[in-house]
């Protein structure tokens, strides 16, 4: 895999590639399998006590995933966890089953939090959701969904899933339940956007 390029200030998180993978000036880190090729330096947060404190995870969500028997942050997480909490684009590749959704979805709770908090924030349902997540397929849509729904429940995170294949008026009841995330297949979201059940202007954090 030959990457040769990459957008000012975006980070990678690579998996386990050829040796000869390059992206412009590569800065390399070997560990546990990972290497990354970053436009900033960010120390991997390789335990729930780093993960946890001011601008970082919640005590009591750091504390669920113990309790879901996580007993530290899977490689692809913790590369990428410090890079989306400060705001920047990251491209992850790693296994199946290797945390990939939870490294992605976590930060986006966050950050729907921070945006929340704004004086100007508004409270209205049918400004959008603030979170998107496309899938390409309906069975991944569907395994998201039940991660989001899992662990978005003690930030208090609600999350829909759209898909084509099934019908659309329940899907859009639960766009109208005002999410704070939404997990939707390619196609079912177009529909919903051109037909107005769905609004993205609020959208702050996507993930493809």
């Amino acid at each position: 895999l030959k990457l040769q390029s990459a957008p000012q200030g975006t980070a990678a998180a690579m998996g386990e590639e050829d040796e000869g993978t390059t992206w412009g000036n590569e800065v390399w880190k070997d560990d546990e399998k990972v290497r990354t090729i970053v436009g900033e330096a960010y120390d991997p947060w390789k335990s729930w006590d780093v993960c946890s404190g001011p601008w970082k995870f919640p005590n009591g969500l750091m504390q669920f995933l113990i309790d879901a028997g996580f007993k530290a942050p899977t490689p692809i997480q913790a590369y990428t966890w410090p890079v989306l909490m400060d705001g920047k684009d990251v491209i992850g590749v790693a296994k199946t089953g290797s945390g990939k959704t939870l490294g992605y979805l976590l930060p986006g709770y966050i950050r729907v939090k921070r945006e929340e908090m704004k004086p100007d924030f508004s409270c209205d349902h049918t400004a959008g959701p603030s979170m998107l997540v496309m899938a390409p397929t309906r069975e991944l849509c569907q395994q998201i969904y039940e991660e989001s729904d899992r662990f978005g429940k003690p930030a208090q995170i609600r999350t829909a899933c759209v898909f084509g294949g099934a019908p659309r008026q329940p899907q859009v009841r639960s766009l109208n339940a005002g999410p704070h995330c939404v997990v939707a297949t390619p196609g079912r979201l177009n529909d919903f956007l051109k037909d107005g059940s769905l609004k993205i202007s609020r959208c702050v954090y996507l993930v493809l």
